[in-house]
């Protein structure tokens, strides 16, 4: 809620290794969270329709959510491989399960 709050423009990623994880911390977050004393909008990317969002894809989509929960690796692509998404649109990015990595993946 704090960077929410303090940074409205701006959005919260949640990155965890699992499908099951994305439905898990989503539906934590639109329970548990409010913007401006409402559920926030809560974008779940699990898929392959949106590993192969582009640049316009993304950004209306970041106009009218305020929580991403989704899958690391799909995040990795759009900030890193394909480059269509930018950190600076992202006022906190949450690594969920990151004691369990291993190796240099």
């Amino acid at each position: 809620e704090h960077f929410l709050h303090i940074h409205p423009e701006m959005n919260v990623a949640f990155l965890v290794p699992t499908r099951p994880l994305v439905k898990q911390q989503a539906d934590y977050c639109t329970k548990h969270v409010l913007v401006n004393k409402i559920p926030p909008i809560v974008q779940k990317i699990v898929g392959n329709d949106q590993a192969k969002w582009d640049n316009s894809e993304w950004d209306e989509c970041l106009k009218k959510t305020n929580i991403f929960v989704g899958i690391g690796a799909l995040f990795k692509d759009a900030f890193v491989t394909h480059k269509v998404l930018s950190l600076n649109r992202f006022s906190l990015i949450i690594f969920d399960e990151c004691h369990s990595a291993t190796g240099n993946s």
